[in-house]
C-alpha cells in the first residue's frame, strides 16, 4: 500500500504563503529516473509515483535516463520510448545518448556522444531535453488526476532535484543552471528560488531511513549512528550520520567514486576485447548493432545472481561476423558462454572498489557503527549485496540492512528531505576552502621568496597566502555562514577561490591546492566595505554580500573557472598558471611483452606474469602517486597491431588499473595506430596539459608517427615521454624528442622499470 509519513514540528517555513505545499522530487539516475510529488495536508505526507512510464514493459518507479534524437526529423524522445525508437531505426538516423550524466564529471568538455558515435552534443542540452521531456510527462499525469487543479498558481510547487554527493562545487552549479533552462528555478513562474533545492543522493536515502524505520517501529535511536552506502549508476557515494535531538548530523567527511554499474559495464566491454581482440568495433556494419549489444548487456547484468558457473550471453546478430572471424569456438548459436573467472573478472574489482570506500569510511571514523544501510539502483544486484554482507555484515553490533527496494529509497526521500530539509542539521567538510590574499611579511613564518610589496602601501607582504575559511573534517550545521569583511577599491570585489583536498595549508602555489574560480561581489563604489557570507553547511556553496553600515544587498556569485583561464584584480598578481594534468599511458602489449625478463612484484595482483604485468606495475605506482589529485586525469591506450582506448578522461585513481588486467601480450607493434589514437582523445580534451608515457618494448617503422607528434606538440600543450624496455628503439628515441620529452631505456628488472616511469614523473612536477 501507500505510505503515509507524519512531517516534523520544525519543518522550517519557505514562505509565509498559506497555499496548499505542493513537493515535487526529480532523482536523475545515471542509468535509471524518477520523480514522485505529494502534497501536505495536516502534517501528512502521501508521497505518489507514477504508474506506468510511457513504453515501460513493467510497473517501475523509474524509467530509462536514455534521450534519442532522429537526426533528420529532431524528434526525440526519453526512457522505454527513447529505447524503443532506437531499436526500430532501420535507416540509422537515430542517436541514442545514455549515461550522459557522468559527462559533467568524466568529460572536460562536457560534451556527450552518442552510442555508436554518430552525434555529439554539449552535455547540458542533453540532461535539459530529457528532463523537459520528464516534465511534459509529469504534467500529464497531474492533469490525469487533478493533481493541483485548474489553477497552478493556487498551489505552492517546491521542486528538487538530486545530484551525487561526491559531485563538486562547480559540477553542483551546473545543475543549478541546468534546472533554470528547464523551468525548475524561475522567478516568474510557479517555483522561485526559494522553492528549488538540489539534494545528495545519499542524505535523501537517509532522510527515507529514517521516516522508514521510524514508520516500521524499529525507529533508529537517539545516539545511534549509521553508515549510508548509496550505489548507483555512475557513482557510489557514502554518508555517515548520527541522531541528535531528532535531527541527522554528519559524522565524518563523506567519501565516493565513480564506481557505480557502469563500470561493470566498462568492465564487460573490456573482456569483449579481450575476446575478439583490437579494433574489433571497426568490422561492426550497422551502429544499431551497439545498442542492442547494451541492452542484451543490461539484461544480462540485472538477471545475474550468483558469479558461480557457466553463463550464456545473447549476442547480436551484427556481431555474428566478427565472432566468426576472430574466434574459433566461442560462438554457438548466436550465444556465446561467459565462464565463472571471466564473471568474477568483469564485477569483482568494482565490488572492491566499493569495499574499499566502505572501508575508509570506517578506518576514519574509528568507531562501530550502530547500522549500515546499502541503497541505490546498483544495491538491487544480489552479487552486490552478498558481498557486501559478507565482507561488513559479520561485524559484532553492526546491523547490516538493505531495504526492500533500495533503488526507491532516493526518490522517495527527496520527496521527504523537500518538505523538511531541516532533518539534515550539519554536514562535514570535505575539502579546505580558501582565498587568496597578501598579508603584512613576518620573517618567521614566512617564505622570503614570497616577499613583495604593494602600489602605495608601506612595508613589504606575503603574497600567496590562503586565507582559510573552513577546513576539510570541519563540521558546519546547514544554517551556518562564514563571514568576511572586504574594503572594495572600484566597482567590484574580486577574489581567487582556492580548495585543498588535507585540512593545513599556507600558500595557495602549494602542490595539489586547485584554483576553483573567483568571488565578484559588484554594483560598488570605491571604500565601500561588505561582509561576504559563504555558506558550506548547505548541500551546494551559497554566497551573499551586504553592505557593513546599510545591509545593502549587493549581487555575488562565485564564478568557477577549474583552474581553465585566468583573472587578475588590481593588486593581485596571478599566483597558481597550473593547468588540469591528463596523463596518457600508451602500452604496448604486442607479442615479444610476453617474455619474462621483466616480471610484477605480485603476479597474483596483475594477473600477467611478464613484460605486461610489470608494466602495468609502473603505470599503477604513477596511479597510487596521483590518486585523487583533483585536477590530474587519466587515459590509457594499448596497441599491438592496432590500437584501443581503454579508458578516457577518468579522475586519478588506483582503481584504473583493474581495467587493463584482462588484456594480455598478442600481435605485432605499430606505433602510428598508437599515436593516432592518443591524438583522437587530445583533440576531445584540448585544453589541458597532457603527457604522454609512450612504451615499447620492440621496434617499429615510424610510419608517419614523428609527424603527428610533432603536430600535436605544436597545437597542444602536448608532451611525449618515450620508454623502452629491453631493446633499444632509435625510432622512439626520435620520437620522444620531436614530442619535447625525454627518452629512457630500461633493461635490469620491475624495479628499474618503476624508477623510470617515477623519473618521468617527477620532472613533469605534480
Amino acid at each position: 500500500g501507500q505510505q503515509t509519513y507524519m512531517t516534523r514540528n520544525s519543518k522550517p517555513v519557505r514562505t509565509s504563503s498559506n497555499k496548499p505545499k505542493v513537493y515535487f522530487a526529480i532523482d536523475l539516475g545515471t542509468s535509471c529516473s524518477g520523480v514522485a510529488w505529494c502534497i501536505e495536508s495536516g502534517g501528512i505526507l502521501v508521497p505518489m509515483y507514477p504508474q506506468f512510464y510511457p513504453g515501460a514493459p513493467i510497473r517501475y518507479y523509474k524509467t530509462l535516463t536514455q534521450l534519442s534524437i532522429n537526426m533528420h526529423t529532431n524528434e526525440s524522445a526519453i526512457g522505454w520510448l527513447a529505447k524503443e525508437m532506437a531499436e526500430n531505426d532501420i535507416d540509422n538516423r537515430v542517436s541514442l545518448f545514455k549515461n550522459f550524466k557522468m559527462d559533467l564529471r568524466n568529460n572536460p568538455n562536457c560534451e556527450s556522444t552518442s552510442i555508436g558515435g554518430s552525434l555529439v552534443k554539449k552535455t547540458d542540452e542533453v540532461i535539459v531535453m530529457y528532463l523537459r521531456h520528464l516534465m511534459e510527462f509529469v504534467k500529464e499525469e497531474w492533469e490525469k488526476i487533478n493533481f493541483i487543479g485548474k489553477d497552478e498558481f493556487a498551489v505552492e510547487i517546491s521542486y528538487c532535484l538530486t545530484i551525487p554527493a561526491i559531485w563538486e562545487d562547480h559540477e553542483k552549479q551546473r545543475m543549478m543552471d541546468i534546472a533554470e533552462a528547464v523551468g525548475l528555478v524561475d522567478q516568474g513562474s510557479i517555483s522561485s528560488k526559494f522553492n528549488f533545492q538540489l539534494a545528495l543522493e545519499p542524505e535523501a536515502a537517509a532522510t527515507y531511513v529514517f521516516y522508514t524505520m521510524e514508520q516500521e517501529g524499529t525507529p533508529v535511536q537517539d545516539g545511534e549512528t549509521f553508515l549510508i552506502i548509496d550505489c548507483g549508476g555512475g557513482t557510489v557515494d557514502l554518508t555517515s550520520h548520527q541522531l541528535s535531538n531528532g535531527k541527522l548530523r554528519e559524522l565524518i567527511p563523506g567519501d565516493g567514486g565513480a564506481c557505480g554499474s557502469m563500470k561493470v559495464d566498462q568492465n564487460f566491454m573490456s573482456w569483449l576485447g579481450s575476446v575478439l581482440g583490437f579494433g574489433w568495433e571497426q568490422e561492426v556494419q550497422d551502429p544499431s548493432t551497439f545498442i542492442e549489444l547494451s541492452s542484451n548487456w543490461e539484461s544480462f547484468k540485472c538477471a545475474t545472481v550468483t558469479l558461480e558457473g557457466d553463463k550464456v550471453f545473447r549476442v547480436p546478430r551484427g556481431l555474428w561476423n566478427v565472432f566468426e572471424k576472430r574466434t574459433t569456438d566461442r560462438l554457438k548459436r548466436g550465444i556465446v558462454k561467459i565462464n565463472s573467472e571471466e564473471l568474477k573478472q568483469i564485477f569483482l574489482p568494482v565490488f572492491e572498489e566499493i569495499a574499499e570506500l566502505v572501508q575508509k569510511q570506517i578506518n576514519l571514523y574509528d568507531q562501530t557503527f550502530d547500522y549500515i544501510f546499502l541503497v541505490g539502483g546498483f544495491a538491487e544486484s544480489i552479487p552486490l549485496t552478498n558481498f557486501l554482507k559478507q565482507r561488513f555484515g559479520d561485524v559484532p553490533a553492526v546491523m547490516f540492512h538493505r531495504p526492500a527496494n533500495p533503488g526507491q529509497s532516493i526518490i522517495a526521500g527527496a520527496i521527504l528531505y523537500a518538505a523538511d530539509e531541516s532533518i539534515i542539521s550539519s554536514r562535514r567538510i570535505r575539502r579546505t576552502y580558501g582565498v587568496g590574499c597578501y598579508k603584512p611579511f613576518d620573517s618567521s613564518i614566512h617564505d622570503d621568496t614570497k616577499r613583495a610589496k604593494l602600489p602605495k602601501k608601506k612595508g613589504h607582504f606575503c603574497k600567496n597566502i590562503f586565507d582559510t575559511f573552513v577546513k576539510y573534517g570541519d563540521e558546519v550545521e546547514t544554517n551556518q555562514f562564514i563571514t568576511r569583511t572586504y574594503e572594495s577599491v572600484d566597482e567590484q570585489i574580486l577574489l581567487e577561490f582556492f580548495e585543498y583536498s588535507k585540512p593545513d595549508i599556507q600558500y595557495t602555489d602549494s602542490l595539489g591546492c586547485n584554483l576553483l574560480g573567483k568571488i565578484v561581489v559588484g554594483d560598488l563604489l570605491p571604500g565601500i566595505t561588505v561582509d561576504v557570507q559563504l555558506h558550506f553547511g548547505k548541500n551546494s556553496l551559497q554566497i551573499e554580500a551586504t553592505d557593513t553600515g546599510t545591509g545593502k544587498i549587493y549581487p555575488a556569485e562565485i564564478i568557477y573557472g577549474r583552474n581553465r583561464g585566468r583573472f587578475v584584480s588590481d593588486f593581485v598578481e596571478v599566483q597558481n598558471n597550473a593547468k588540469d594534468v591528463h596523463i596518457i599511458f600508451c602500452n604496448d602489449i604486442s607479442g615479444s611483452m610476453s617474455g619474462t625478463d621483466f616480471t610484477p612484484s605480485n603476479s597474483s595482483k596483475y594477473i600477467h606474469n611478464n613484460r605486461v604485468g610489470a608494466v602495468y606495475e609502473a603505470c599503477d605506482k604513477i596511479l597510487s602517486e596521483v590518486d585523487g589529485m583533483p585536477n590530474v586525469i587519466v587515459s590509457t591506450v594499448l596497441y599491438s597491431n592496432s590500437a584501443q582506448v581503454i579508458f578516457e578522461n577518468e579522475p586519478a585513481s588506483t582503481s584504473l588499473i583493474q581495467r587493463l588486467l584482462p588484456f594480455g601480450s598478442v600481435g605485432g607493434t605499430n606505433f602510428k595506430a598508437a599515436i593516432d589514437s592518443v591524438s583522437n582523445i587530445i583533440r576531445r580534451s584540448p585544453n589541458v596539459e597532457t603527457y604522454c608515457f609512450f612504451m615499447t618494448d620492440g621496434q617499429c617503422p615510424d610510419g608517419g608517427t614523428s609527424e603527428v607528434v610533432r603536430h600535436l606538440a605544436e597545437t597542444y600543450d602536448f608532451t611525449l615521454h618515450g620508454i623502452s624496455v629491453g631493446s633499444e628503439s632509435t625510432v622512439l628515441k626520435n620520437i620522444a624528442s620531436v614530442g619535447g620529452g625525454q627518452y629512457r631505456k630500461c633493461n635490469t628488472n620491475i624495479n628499474d622499470l618503476i624508477e623510470v616511469y617515477a623519473a618521468i614523473l617527477a620532472g613533469i612536477g605534480i
